[in-house]
């Protein structure tokens, strides 16, 4: 039942010992491991120096953008010694990058010569080099008015001196020396004989050449840590993750004393205290990667650890990494917390035999979890499984319908499900497996032993947000992105991408998905507006278009102003949020409701409409606030502003008008406080008032036709769809409109006029227009009845019935797209005998 773990290599065991064998193997491992291919075109090997290429997205350099200047500068859009012109000049950015030209004397890779001609040695001073520079601060004092540019056309040239010792400096040496002047100067105050050559080579071996900030160099290191960084560089490369130059100076300076990153053990400097978060990553990441490097020099296979670190599992278990990423995120399961070695050992089995994706992975975990703590509460604690029983079973599916989430909430009931699935399954692999032969047989699943389902109300649940909640969240947008991290943009730049993402997801209402991935050339112009080209991925119908509003595009333009300006992975390019790395062609999901929740839970207060006992607004549920709603948010808008259902459904691009319907319902509490509204103000078809007993009386003794409601009974029976006389309301005893039914009333007499002068055109009889008539001035008294009564109202209690009058509206659109309209023929009026209608 116990599965055996690797022994530990005994190379492993040496670690801690420093012992000069397991150096030199580990140093000869790192050797064969290091891809001496890596980044021709930026890495010299033989120099140990890395020149950046400032048109790699890859690494993490750019060029300063003052004209002039040409030098490369970190992720900012100036050098640093442009940064300092700009910070004396008092300028904003527009009139500086306009206004200033850089003057560059000097660069790291272009060494002025010797103003002599022929002279191929370096300027040393007043464009002369050191000899040329002496010679001349002779001839000028014994010949006064002597020009310098004359004098050099008559001076001997020298040829060029040996390079300077240390690694990568393409300085020349000084005579009676074996570096160059920044060097030399370096080695006297550093050398213990005064600047004597005794050790200058073995000192110029661990000296770096001067560095600009898109360069690093490994010289520094000892052997076997430069060897160490090489490789966790090329593996963090191998990961799509860009190269820092800054930081990886900085870890060099701080590695300089170290035989061995892996060998190092707690002389391993503190990271802990470096306020530079790319360093301090880095440091840790460094510190990561050659122990677990170390271990598989070891021999040790990850997967018979307690603990599994994913990012190392997932390269023996691939189903771990997703199809086209590699698990990039610090996580390590810890097994230790399943206390039973029965079930430890299952679960690890599992994990190793079935290639679960890190999902399933962690869905198995939690549930093993979730028992082994229910298991732990029994008697004997479930140690043993041949002593476990039925009630034991039982006590573990109650612990799964006791689940809860991270922040302390009930899980939702498909979680507690799925988790308790993940259990069953863990039993029914370990018994097909032969592993849980010794398992007690009453320790088995019933029928009861399940949780059922729960469906959710849509009625009950609302999940458009309020509009003067998105109010408050407009006032908070310059919080969006604070604290997050995206690759390696400026807090301004995640700020400007989130918070346009926001507006589009507030004014368009697509999903997040559909966002995400929008195309650069997303706004399309036609006749005057502009509109979003959206590919709708869940109805797989590409290239939509929804119209926008001049706010929102104005908002996408600014943003693609600040994109223009950014360093982004080149599979990006098409597409206006940019993935971090190649890995991805955009933005994921994951990072836009990321971003939208931290936002939420930043924001100081957020109230809502509800006022509490003393009359102060409560809180709003912050729960209520992601990506989704805004698209329940957006349909019922529309639908608030009297949108017709049809229009709606284009808007949402839907293919059944209810589904679209679903989106703008609103709870029974809302309808059963309209009703209670509007059932005081119903009115009989002469316009008198006829008010409802009661909300019951309303529901249960009338039913809805098109232009008001009914309390005939057989009709009531029948639903609506027994009509007497045929929808002939105006004329009906049993006609009850009341304030919501006036959009509709009007729609009907509008329909009606139209009828009738068709009618007349056609030389219909007269007791047939007659009728038509009759009817269409039955509308109009209630109609002018109706908004009599509704002028003499006060200004509160008239706002009162329009708002109820707009709920029982939007419940009637919801209503009539899912169950069809009530047909309405043409009114049928029969001939009496003396022609008369």
């Amino acid at each position: 039942m116990t599965v055996a773990a690797v022994p530990l290599d005994a190379r492993r065991r040496a670690r801690e010992t420093g012992e000069p064998r397991i150096a030199a193997e580990w140093e000869a491992w790192l050797r064969d491991a290091v891809d001496s291919e890596w980044r021709p075109t930026e890495w010299d090997n033989e120099q140990l120096l890395f020149i950046g290429d400032v048109n790699n997205p890859r690494t993490s350099v750019r060029l300063c953008v003052i004209r002039g200047c040409g030098m490369a500068s970190v992720l900012k859009r100036y050098c640093g010694t442009c940064i300092k012109y700009f910070r004396r000049s008092g300028l904003t950015s527009k009139e500086f990058e306009a206004t200033f030209v850089a003057h560059r004397t000097r660069r790291y890779d272009q060494i002025a010569r010797c103003a002599v001609p022929g002279c191929a040695r370096d300027n040393s001073s007043l464009g002369l080099c050191r000899t040329h520079y002496q010679v001349w601060s002779n001839a000028k004092n014994r010949q006064r008015g002597l020009e310098l540019s004359v004098w050099a056309l008559t001076q001997r040239p020298y040829d060029a001196l040996p390079k300077c010792l240390v690694r990568g400096c393409c300085r020349q040496q000084v005579q009676c020396s074996r570096v160059c002047v920044r060097h030399g100067a370096n080695w006297k105050n550093e050398s213990p004989a005064a600047g004597g050559p005794e050790g200058i080579e073995e000192w110029a071996e661990r000296q770096t050449p001067c560095l600009s900030a898109h360069m690093f160099s490994l010289a520094p290191l000892a052997p076997i840590v430069r060897l160490e960084v090489l490789y966790a560089l090329q593996r963090r490369d191998g990961r799509d993750q860009n190269i820092l130059p800054k930081a990886v100076r900085g870890a060099v300076t701080r590695l300089a004393n170290l035989h061995s990153i892996a060998l190092a053990g707690d002389a391993y400097p503190d990271y802990s205290d470096i306020r530079e978060t790319n360093l301090a990553a880095l440091m840790r990441e460094l510190q990561w990667s050659m122990s677990t490097s170390f271990d598989e020099f070891c021999g040790v296979d990850p997967t018979h650890r307690t603990a599994w670190d994913l990012r190392v599992v997932s390269t023996t278990i691939p189903s771990l990494k997703a199809p086209e990423s590699v698990t990039r995120k610090t996580s390590v399961i810890d097994f230790t917390a399943v206390r039973q070695d029965w079930l430890r050992n299952l679960v690890m089995h599992w994990a190793r035999t079935a290639n679960p994706d890190s999902h399933t992975l962690r869905v198995h975990y939690r549930a093993s979890v979730i028992a082994s703590q229910a298991l732990d509460l029994r008697s004997g604690g479930g140690t043993n499984p041949g002593d476990l029983q039925f009630s034991d079973m039982t006590a573990i599916v109650e612990a799964f319908k006791r689940t809860r989430r991270e922040d302390g909430e009930i899980a939702s009931n498909r979680y507690q499900r799925q988790l308790l699935n993940a259990f069953f399954h863990l039993l029914d692999f370990g018994r097909l497996e032969g592993i849980l032969d010794g398992l007690s047989p009453r320790f088995v699943r019933h029928k009861s032993h399940k949780i059922k389902p729960v469906e959710e109300n849509e009625d009950e649940i609302g999940k458009a947000l309020p509009e003067s909640v998105i109010r408050q969240l407009d006032q908070a947008v310059h919080l969006l992105g604070e604290g997050m991290v995206y690759g390696e943009f400026s807090a301004e730049t995640v700020n400007a991408m989130f918070r346009t993402a926001y507006v589009i997801l507030r004014d368009t209402g697509r999903r997040t998905k559909e966002v995400a991935g929008l195309a650069l050339d997303c706004l399309e112009y036609d006749e005057g507006e502009y509109q979003l080209v959206w590919d709708n991925t869940k109805g797989r119908r590409l290239r939509r278009r929804l119209p926008l509003h001049s706010q929102t595009v104005e908002a996408i333009k600014e943003w693609k102003e600040i994109r223009a300006r950014l360093s982004l992975p080149s599979r990006s390019a098409a597409h206006l949020f940019p993935a971090i790395t190649n890995r991805h062609r955009h933005i994921q999901q994951a990072y836009i409701s990321q971003s939208i929740r931290l936002w939420v839970g930043s924001i100081p207060e957020l109230v809502s409409e509800e006022l509490g006992p003393d009359g102060a607004p409560l809180p709003f549920d912050r729960e209520r606030i992601f990506p989704y709603a805004f698209r329940h948010t957006f349909c019922q808008r529309y639908a608030d502003a009297g949108v017709a259902p049809h229009v709606l459904q284009a808007l949402m691009d839907h293919k059944s008008a209810a589904t679209t319907a679903a989106y703008y319902r609103v709870s029974s509490k809302m309808k059963r406080e309209a009703v209670d509204v509007l059932r005081l103000h119903s009115m009989d078809r002469h316009g008198h008032a006829a008010p409802m007993a009661s909300e019951a009386a309303y529901e249960l003794r009338s039913v809805a036709v098109p232009f008001g409601n009914c309390i005939e009974p057989s009709n009531v029976k029948a639903g609506g769809r027994a009509c007497p006389i045929r929808f002939q309301c105006s004329g009906c005893a049993s006609y009850r409109p009341d304030p919501s039914h006036l959009p509709a009333i009007e729609d009907q007499v509008r329909t009606l006029k139209a009828n009738l002068e068709v009618a007349r055109m056609m030389g219909t009889a007269d007791w047939t227009i007659k009728g038509m008539e009759a009817e269409i001035g039955g509308y109009l008294d209630v109609i002018e009845n109706m908004k009599a009564t509704m002028k003499s109202m006060r200004d509160d209690e008239r706002r009162e019935v329009e708002e109820a009058s707009r709920v029982l509206r939007r419940l009637r659109a919801g209503a009539s797209a899912s169950v069809g309209p009530v047909a309405l023929p043409m009114p049928m009026v029969r001939q009496t005998v003396d022609g008369t209608a």
